[in-house]
């Protein structure tokens, strides 16, 4: 029977090397470089699991690659993030919410031992498994265990290269396991978690940008608990008129402008909101509220010092462009689009009250991607630029300059295919003029390089 292949650097005899072996070795040099080129930034744990799976689906020549995780006490596990080459992302999978362990013998027994699996190259399966592996479409599957005590396998589904040799898996399996790790210590002390704004009792922050959410020294209501609320809306509101007090009356006018009955019933509901949100929520502020009641109307606590995240990237972005050292603008740069994580709080961001605030909004941020960008191809740094293009394009849809960003970061890092498969998708989504203005700007920086 085949023995998972392993490299032992103290007994390497490169004349008994097989050419596989050699070009498996150098296939994990090149994958090591281009790893450490994507951690080279400061990425948070899942962002990082994301860009491995990919990277390691590719190398193996598989169709599928996905991290495990296992609950051995309570038996089942389930696919926790994965990567489809076919789809380029984590679209839906064939994995049930939850699998029984127990139905899993040649995967329960690895576990146990702390071994890789090369199913069925070198491991066996049983009658069950091969039932469940033409349901998730597995012909041929390897994995390797997590480490730091973590429990659970990366997996990579159909491989067509390297099959037995799992060194780089291996590797894979140990980054993944220790951002698991770190991802599951952030997710259980979310509530202890603060921005560097939060110093003291008295100190609130609100994120305005994706979804409400209000952050104290004490604890943080997060969007899915405060969005459904009937507070939420004069939350927004008083976050984005913080100079004045407004009556009842002068908020829900301002909220329901084209709807006086609404506006009528909104007013008389505002005491029985605040009163709600206090009951819930006093004691997360120093103050005992977060809107005090004044003999002209309503606003926030005067007792309180908050900041709201619209007002930390304007002034982020405002000292950016006054900033004339090209290393202290790239990092202000690229702290202002970190912040904005969305249009402004969304359930309302097509209203007529809020609208024009949150395309004011996502103007400014495109232009700070655009000055980003910028910068980052004078620094020619790529990878950088394909990654804040990407993310971009998440809230600029068929923008035709971040296209250009994607095909220029593609084109520098020779890889032509996926800049053909970026060409493709413009003339898909961009309009007429949009693309002839796309492939002007692409033929006159590089006048060789052919449009497909």
């Amino acid at each position: 029977m085949l023995k998972n292949y392993e490299f032992d650097p103290d007994e390497i005899d490169l004349s008994k090397c097989s050419p596989e072996d050699i070009k498996a070795a150098l296939g994990i040099s090149q994958m090591l470089v281009r790893l450490e080129s994507q951690f080279r930034r400061d990425l948070d744990p899942k962002t990082i699991i994301m860009k491995v799976l990919k990277l390691t689906c590719s190398f193996y020549g598989g169709d599928w690659a996905g991290v495990l995780d296992i609950d051995p006490e309570v038996g089942v596990w389930t696919a926790h993030w994965w990567y489809n080459v076919e789809t380029d992302g984590m679209t839906p999978t064939n994995f049930n919410e939850f699998e029984n362990v127990s139905e899993y013998v040649t995967w329960a027994k690895a576990l146990d031992e702390e071994r890789t699996l090369c199913i069925p190259m070198i491991d066996p399966m049983t009658e069950q498994e091969k039932i469940h592996y033409r349901r998730l479409g597995t012909k041929t599957v390897i994995a390797a265990p997590f480490y730091k005590g973590a429990t659970g396998f990366v997996v990579v589904r159909n491989p067509t290269q390297y099959e037995i040799n799992l060194d780089l898996l291996k590797l894979v399996a140990y980054v993944a396991s220790c951002e698991y790790h770190d991802y599951r210590l952030i997710d259980s002390c979310k509530h202890q978690l603060r921005p560097e704004y939060i110093r003291n009792e008295n100190d609130v922050y609100i994120n305005l940008f994706g979804g409400l959410e209000i952050v104290t020294v004490n604890g943080v209501i997060r969007s899915e608990e405060i969005n459904p609320l009937k507070i939420a809306p004069l939350i927004v509101f008083l976050s984005l008129h913080r100079n004045h007090a407004y009556s009842a009356f002068s908020i829900a006018q301002h909220i329901f402008p084209d709807d006086p009955d609404a506006a009528e019933d909104y007013a008389n509901k505002i005491k029985y909101h605040i009163y709600t949100f206090r009951q819930n929520y006093s004691e997360l502020f120093s103050a005992g509220e977060l809107i005090e009641t004044t003999k002209t109307g309503y606003r926030f606590s005067e007792k309180l010092h908050i900041t709201i995240d619209t007002e930390t990237f304007g002034h982020i972005y405002k000292v950016a462009r006054n900033t004339s050292n090209l290393n202290d603008r790239v990092r202000l740069l690229e702290k202002a689009v970190d912040i904005y994580k969305n249009d402004i709080y969304p359930p309302a961001s097509t209203d007529p009250w809020l609208m024009p605030t949150v395309m004011s909004y996502s103007k400014q941020y495109f232009s700070a991607i655009e000055d980003l960008l910028n910068l980052l191809d004078k620094r020619h740094d790529y990878s950088a630029i394909h990654d804040f293009a990407v993310a971009a394009m998440e809230h600029h849809t068929g923008n035709e300059r971040l296209y250009y960003w994607m095909i220029v970061a593609m084109i520098e890092r020779h890889q032509l295919n996926m800049a053909a498969k970026e060409c493709k998708a413009a003339r898909k989504h961009l309009f007429y003029e949009d693309q002839r203005k796309l492939e002007k700007e692409i033929s006159e920086r590089y006048p060789n390089y052919k449009l497909k």
